[in-house]
């Protein structure tokens, strides 16, 4: 489950974003963001005889 939210807007963190269709192109950008990062942190983590 993602949570997204508009801090300017909604500081206290009421409404989640994440799946409201009208934030689909971040939600995605920031899915692709994640994904990047955990491949890189396998990578780091790999063993080395591997």
């Amino acid at each position: 489950m993602y949570e997204l939210h508009d801090l300017i807007n909604d500081p206290l963190q009421i409404t989640n974003l994440a799946y409201d269709p009208a934030y689909s192109e971040v939600r995605k950008d920031l899915e692709e963001q994640l994904h990047q990062l955990e491949i890189e942190k396998l990578w780091i983590n790999m063993p080395k005889d591997v």
